[in-house]
């Protein structure tokens, strides 16, 4: 044929697909969707959910208002006591561009 085959879905959807199934995904993105994906398994229930709903909040907070500096900060112990002990929580923060500025995690403006 024409060297190309459809991929099954499988009955995990938690597995990672392999490189197929995004096509030009790059590595950034798949470490990314790692990170999300290993966030419930570390941690109680509630707390993951809690976690989820506040790297929920500080995203779309960016998305709605990226030029609003209230929303550029965030207090390091706050976000300690939303996020648990998940470093892959943190790691997500880290890889959009929030720097540890002490006890703060601040997002300078691109560009």
């Amino acid at each position: 044929a024409d060297g190309s085959e459809a991929h099954p879905v499988g009955d995990d959807l938690m597995a990672e697909p392999d490189a197929s199934t995004y096509g030009t995904e790059d590595a950034e993105a798949r470490l990314v969707r790692g990170l999300v994906q290993r966030i419930a398994p570390e941690l109680p229930h509630e707390r993951a959910v809690e976690c989820y709903e506040t790297l929920s909040r500080v995203f779309g907070n960016l998305l709605q208002s990226p030029s609003d500096p209230k929303f550029r900060m965030i207090k390091k112990a706050s976000l300690q006591k939303k996020l648990g002990s998940s470093p892959e929580a943190l790691s997500l923060l880290l890889i959009a561009g929030f720097d540890d500025q002490g006890d703060l995690y601040t997002l300078h403006p691109s560009g």
